[in-house]
């Protein structure tokens, strides 16, 4: 083989794995965000559903007692916190700046409406309305994390182009 030959070979290889790999084209932001959306959202967004659900069933038009609400957060709602948390910090894996912020959004968020779960918790069994008020605190405090962080879902599903909900 001539150097003319094994130059082309080498150029006709370079095309071959520049396009392969994409040559830089690929936006690790869209790639991370978009196995998060698909595949790491789902991991936790049925624990978040259950617990929401469950304290829904004993609260607000459901209330029936504090002993009812107290039972369910300590046997149901305050275990499940534990385990979305330790699904969004251990199994929720994300690299880019984007993507570990607006997933720490996530975590603060949870970390806040936990907080807020054991505090009434200890507002039930001290009959104690101002750690209600405490607890309330967390919760509005985690609603509003968890408006930011879909916030920046939404900003780039736009910025993307991603028509996934």
């Amino acid at each position: 083989m001539t150097l003319s030959n094994k130059a082309i070979r080498y150029g006709v290889l370079l095309i071959v794995v520049l396009a392969l790999f994409g040559c830089g084209s690929s936006d690790p932001v869209k790639d991370e965000f978009i196995d998060y959306i698909s595949n790491q959202i789902p991991k936790f967004a049925k624990l978040e559903s259950d617990i929401v659900d469950t304290f829904d069933s004993v609260t607000g038009e459901n209330y029936d007692n504090d002993e009812r609400v107290d039972k369910v957060l300590d046997e149901t709602v305050l275990p499940k916190c534990r385990e979305l948390l330790n699904v969004i910090v251990d199994d929720i894996s994300v690299n880019t700046p984007v993507m570990i912020k607006l997933h720490g959004l996530y975590i603060e968020a949870y970390d806040r409406f936990f907080d807020g779960y054991a505090l009434l918790r200890v507002a039930i069994e001290k009959g104690d309305a101002e750690i209600v008020s405490k607890a309330n605190e967390k919760f509005s405090m985690g609603r509003k994390l968890q408006r930011q962080w879909l916030t920046g879902i939404n900003e780039l599903k736009k910025k993307y182009g991603i028509a996934i909900d």
